[in-house]
């Protein structure tokens, strides 16, 4: 039950960090991803993702204390979950409603100046 709820509180937190990324990106950009910094983008952050997991898992000990077959494992699942979090926090779905509500108010500021 323990591990379940790990896993929910982490693939929540990697939503947000790439929902978060994604917002300040359109802020800053005003366009969507292109189909390569989409692909980038989620390969770096499933890879910073995994490299910070190990990095919190060999202090503790924990690595060492079960067999190398399960600790791959480990990592392949997380991985996962991180390569499915990502992915869905850099999807068009979530940009497009990011990128509309940017583009009105930026439409809005823009009407203001003329005023």
């Amino acid at each position: 039950m323990l591990a379940k709820v790990g896993r929910f509180i982490q693939f929540t937190i990697q939503l947000v960090a790439a929902f978060v990324t994604y917002f300040v990106f359109i802020k800053r950009h005003a366009q969507l991803f292109t189909r390569t910094e989409f692909w980038k983008m989620v390969g770096f952050s499933t890879l910073i993702e995994m490299i910070l997991g190990m990095a919190v898992l060999l202090p503790s000990g924990l690595l060492r204390a079960i067999p190398p077959q399960m600790s791959v494992v480990i990592v392949m699942i997380s991985g996962i979950v991180a390569f499915l979090a990502t992915s869905l926090g850099y999807s068009n779905r979530f940009g497009n409603t990011i990128l509309k509500a940017e583009l009105v108010r930026r439409a809005k500021m823009d009407s203001e100046t003329f005023r």
